[in-house]
Order: structure tokens, then C-alpha cells, then sequence
């Protein structure tokens, strides 16, 4: 009470405008609090001023790290040692958190409940690939403020899925059952999948905009970042376009990252990271397309490869060099097959219903476009071992490009109306599709994938058959 009675006493040393806006500011103890926490200050600062007009002659708000009031401090007046957080930030932060209250306001989230926030993650990382939009759009809520958690929750979670990858491959090694004691970790490794292409959704939702008042630290993290890799890295079509859709966000942000990612790139995952995301980027931002059309051009260069190899990652760079072109001059027409795509997702669905049910179709074209054009986000086909789904992902890129993220969910009503649930056993065929690329046991009797024939040269390079050198050893994706 005192620090708001001095600090109220102190009202005459601003102008009128100033005055309002000091005055909206002492309302809002919350919105001051987010402020504080945004510009990074100082761990030792137990105090800060926020210019109302000038960075550096005021006049000036002085306020505790708690966004406790203390005094106001005219034009040119001194602010000493205190750290000064500028109008232009003050402004920035404001708007953020305008539009948190306008999510939070969309997803009808009661603040007050306890608890309420630790059950939304919860049904989040629950949730996998059939997360509904209403609970996505409750984190999207909360974003402005635990965007960087967001980011470190999405990169601490790739580290464990790598480990439990690893656990689970070498089990499926000599089978293609797991024991039924793994199903809690099958279950695990599922829903951290998804919880991965969730975060790099959100970690994306406002652009680069969003980082801008972060701390330098955060910043250049984001920017020297290819955002989307840990999501396509686990090889399943719904995370992968989440992040890729988060890269087409942040755009020049990220734009030299992924340039440098597609030099290097050298391996199946890292191709269809840097060319898929590249080309949501240039679909996305006018400003960049002849730049990244300029690197899809260039040829990769993949060093210690064999030549079958090498012709399978070219033959994906094409396929995503022709998608940008095309995307550029006839939009419509990729976004007419990817709508096709959707459609057949949603008619395979259909045929296990009901008569009556809503999502029953009778034909395709019978499909609302905002089903069909969502249902390949939230799909758990994986794309290592079968191409198909590859061309899926480009077909998707120009919608993905412009696309809400909202509209990558699906509606609670469409899981609660057709009973589709969810279940870890739906992540085997990625497990399996996986271990046969990863692995090659002595004896092997599996189909060899596509682009390394058994009788061929071995796509390492050695000049030996594939049969008498890689096949029995484990690979890189």
C-alpha cells in the first residue's frame, strides 16, 4: 500500500498521455508481471524502470521485479543503475499478452481453476495423434508466456525419444512383437512423438515476432536453429508437418539455419527437413522465394554416400524442387491433391462407422475441406520405408504454408462422434519401418529397402555387394 501511495503521489511529474497509460499499467498487475518476466531482467535488479517515451530521458515508471509500484520519475529525471525496459518493448509485450487474453478467451479457460494448467499439458502429451483443437488452442493460449519452456520441453523431449528409440530397436531386432511388458514404453514413446510435433507447433505459432523481446540468448538459439528437425526426425507424416509448419512461421528467422542444413544435408530425414521446410518458407514469405528457390536449385552434395543412395536423396530434392515450382505458379492444383489425399483418409475412416454418423461418407466429395485438408496432420503413417507418404508431405506444403494452426487439429466432436481412439500400438509400423533401416542383423531375411538392392553396390561406397557389407551393420537416417 505504501509503494501505491507514493507512487500515485508521483502522478504529477508525468503529462497527461503519459499519465493514462501509467495509470492502465497500475490496473494491470499481471500484465506488468509478464512484462518484467519478458525482458530478462537481471536476477540482481530488484528494481526496474519502464520508459513511458524516450529510452533514455523518460519519463520513467519504477517498478519492483514483482511489478510492485514504486514511483514515477519525470523527463530527465535518473534512473541511476536501474535496468530500463524501453517504450518499444513495453509496447511489444503489451500486444503479446492482448492476444493471450483473446486465446484465453477463444479456448474458455478458466484461469482460476487449480491445477487447470497442469491437466492441459497432461492431455496434451495424452493426447498423441489425436489431440482435439479445443486443448491445443488452451496451450496456444498459454504460449505468450511458456513459449520458452515450450521450446525447451520440445528439445529435452527429442533427447529421450533418441534413448527410447534405441531401447526399443535393439528389441526388435530379431522380431517384430515386442513382450508385452514394453507397452508402457511403446506408450511413452508414441505419445513423446507427437508431444514433439505439438511443441514445435506452438513453439512456431507467432513467427519470429515472438522472440524478439526474448533475451539474446533465446533468440539466437531459434535463429541458429533447424526448427523442424526434431519433429521430422521421428519419421511419422502428422509431427513432421507441425514442424515444418513452424518453420514456415519463423521464416527469415530461420532461413540461413536451414540453408546451411541443406549443404549438409546427407541423409533421408535431414533432406526432407531442409527441402520441405525450405519450400514452406519461400510459399509462405513473398520476400524469400527467390532465395530459397535459388538453394533448391543447387544440387546436394552429400559426401561419403554411394551412388544408389545418392540418387534416392535426389530423387526426393526433385520431387520437392518440382512441389515449389508448382506451388508458385498453380497453387490450387497441389491444394486440389492434397484435398484428394484427405478425402481417402477420411472415406477409410467412414467405412468403419455407423449409418447415421456424421463422418459417414457415402462419397469424397462428400467430405467438408476443412476435414479432409486437417486429417493428414493427424495421421500416424510413417514415410522412412514407404514413399507414398513422402509425396503426401509435399502435396501438403502450399496449404501448410498459409494454414492456421488451429486448422491442423481436429474438433473434439469428430473423435467423440466416430469412437476413433488412440493407442501406442499405432507407432509399429514407424518402429519397424526404422529398425529396417537402422539395422541389418547377420542372417537377415527382410526385404531390403528401396534404393539398396541385395545383388547392388553397396550405397556406402565400399564398392562390395550391399549383401556383403551393410546389410549387417546399422546405418545413419
Amino acid at each position: 500500500m505504501d509503494h501505491a501511495h507514493h507512487f500515485l503521489s508521483r502522478l504529477d511529474r508525468l503529462s497527461l498521455p503519459h499519465v493514462e497509460l501509467a495509470l492502465s499499467l497500475y490496473r494491470d498487475h499481471k500484465l506488468l508481471q509478464v512484462i518484467i518476466s519478458a525482458a530478462d531482467v537481471p536476477e540482481n535488479a530488484p528494481r526496474v524502470a519502464l520508459s513511458l517515451a524516450d529510452p533514455l530521458k523518460g519519463p520513467f515508471i519504477v517498478v519492483t521485479r514483482d511489478g510492485k509500484f514504486v514511483t514515477c520519475l519525470g523527463e530527465g529525471m535518473k534512473t541511476k543503475e536501474l535496468p530500463i525496459i524501453n517504450r518499444e518493448k513495453l509496447d511489444k509485450v503489451a500486444n503479446r499478452v492482448e492476444v493471450l487474453r483473446k486465446r484465453i478467451q477463444v479456448a474458455g479457460i478458466n484461469t482460476g481453476e487449480r491445477g487447470s494448467a497442469g491437466k492441459m499439458f497432461r492431455a496434451i502429451y495424452d493426447g498423441g495423434s489425436r489431440l482435439p483443437r479445443e486443448v491445443f488452442q488452451m496451450a496456444a493460449a498459454w504460449q505468450p508466456m511458456l513459449i520458452v519452456e515450450y521450446l525447451k520441453w520440445m528439445l529435452d523431449t527429442a533427447e529421450d525419444v533418441a534413448k527410447t528409440r534405441e531401447i526399443l530397436l535393439q528389441q526388435l531386432k530379431r522380431t517384430d512383437k515386442l513382450h508385452p511388458r514394453f507397452d508402457p514404453v511403446v506408450r511413452g514413446y508414441a505419445n513423446s512423438v507427437w508431444f514433439i510435433g505439438h511443441m514445435a507447433t506452438l513453439v512456431g505459432l507467432d513467427g519470429k515476432v515472438a522472440y524478439e523481446e526474448r533475451s539474446m540468448k533465446v533468440y539466437d538459439t531459434m535463429k541458429a536453429m533447424p526448427h523442424a528437425w526434431s519433429a521430422v526426425r521421428q519419421g511419422l507424416v502428422g509431427p513432421a508437418l507441425r514442424g515444418i509448419w513452424g518453420a514456415g512461421r519463423l521464416g527469415e528467422m530461420v532461413l540461413e539455419a536451414y540453408i546451411k542444413h541443406y549443404s549438409e544435408a546427407t541423409t533421408l530425414f535431414r533432406v526432407v527437413d531442409s527441402m520441405c521446410s525450405l519450400v514452406t518458407i519461400g510459399l509462405r514469405h513473398p520476400q524469400l522465394a527467390d532465395e530459397v528457390e535459388a538453394t533448391l536449385m543447387t544440387p546436394l552434395t552429400p559426401s561419403n554416400v554411394g551412388d544408389g543412395y545418392q540418387k534416392v536423396l535426389e530423387a526426393i530434392a526433385q520431387l520437392a524442387r518440382g512441389i515449389y515450382k508448382a506451388a508458385r505458379v498453380e497453387p490450387e492444383v497441389l491444394r486440389k491433391m492434397h484435398l484428394k489425399l484427405g478425402q481417402t483418409y477420411a472415406m477409410q475412416i467412414s467405412k468403419q462407422l455407423k449409418p447415421g454418423n456424421r463422418y459417414k461418407f457415402e462419397r469424397p466429395e462428400d467430405v467438408p475441406e476443412d476435414l479432409a485438408l486437417a486429417l493428414p496432420y493427424n495421421t500416424a503413417d510413417e514415410f522412412v520405408n514407404q514413399g507414398s507418404n513422402f509425396q503426401l508431405i509435399n502435396f501438403a506444403l502450399p496449404w501448410t504454408a498459409v494454414a492456421e494452426a488451429e486448422q491442423l487439429y481436429l474438433p473434439a466432436d469428430f473423435y467423440k462422434t466416430t469412437g476413433i481412439k488412440y493407442g501406442p500400438s499405432e507407432i509399429m509400423p514407424l518402429l519397424l519401418a526404422l529398425r529396417d533401416v537402422d539395422y541389418r542383423p547377420p542372417g537377415e531375411t527382410r526385404t531390403t529397402p528401396k534404393g539398396a538392392d541385395r545383388n547392388s553396390p553397396c550405397p556406402c561406397g565400399s564398392g562390395l555387394k550391399y549383401k556383403r557389407c551393410c546389410l549387417g551393420k546399422k546405418t545413419s537416417t
